[in-house]
């Protein structure tokens, strides 16, 4: 069983670092809380050879460095939504203050 435990991980090890595919040197720097740092190992034996080992540091000279990103780029905007319906009229305002008195008007002639 511990055979098929090790080929299952170095399974997955593989295809993670397939799927990811580039080294941490080609990507852009990402903040720590926004990525992993791992590291696939290249040399050893054939149970530990092509492990992946998370570091906080850099990797050992026989490693591979792999950034594993947690939040990818983000996508096109979308289209714009449907107009929604009309809302309801609002309330009243308040009244506001007198305008200013006008100009006399003309005077009739009486005869």
């Amino acid at each position: 069983m511990p055979v098929v435990r090790s080929v299952l991980f170095l399974a997955l090890a593989g295809a993670v670092a397939v799927c990811v595919g580039v080294s941490s040197a080609d990507l852009p720097q990402a903040e720590a809380r926004d990525a992993v740092r791992a590291c696939i190992e290249k040399t050893r034996g054939g149970q530990t050879r092509r492990d992946l080992k998370l570091r906080t540091g850099p990797c050992h000279r026989n490693e591979i460095p792999v950034l594993l990103s947690v939040v990818g780029p983000s996508g096109p905007p979308g289209s714009p939504g449907v107009q929604g319906p009309r809302g309801p009229v609002g309330a009243a305002g308040p009244a506001g203050p007198p305008g200013a008195t006008g100009p006399a008007g003309a005077r009739a002639t009486t005869a």
